[in-house]
């Protein structure tokens, strides 16, 4: 209990661990296709997330080399990972360069992905 306690006094509270290997769906529930392979695949959570991680956008110009690495490093440990274990903070890190990087429908797919309340809310919403 303690040790729960420090890491949500020090910011790091651990999320369950996420798929980033599950394809992202439209509106439709068609898998979202990767236009920027060769052969057009379905787009996964961890294709769209270190993508936003590793892309270079306009206000990157300022951005600092360690704020760069972080993001390099944070790529790394979700790129084809079944099971990832990330803290609220990192979650929050992709979700924000998904927001940047992406158009609605898939921020939408994958931020529902990355937070399991966002589904629940459009679950209800249909109810």
């Amino acid at each position: 209990m303690k040790l729960l306690i420090g890491f949500l006094v020090l910011g790091f509270a651990l999320a369950d661990t996420i798929d980033f290997t599950q394809q992202l769906t439209g509106i439709d529930g068609k898998p979202l296709m990767n236009g920027d392979a060769k052969t057009p695949v379905p787009m996964t959570l961890g294709d769209a997330a270190v993508l936003a991680l590793e892309s270079q956008i306009e206000e990157d110009r300022t951005t600092t080399g360690d704020a760069k690495f972080k993001q390099d490093e944070l790529a790394r440990k979700i790129y084809k990972n079944a099971k990832a274990s990330l803290t609220v903070e990192e979650i929050a890190s992709i979700k924000t360069r998904i927001g940047k990087v992406f158009p609605p429908m898939t921020v939408g797919a994958a931020w529902r992905l990355l937070d399991p309340s966002l589904k629940e809310k459009v679950t209800e919403a249909k109810k």
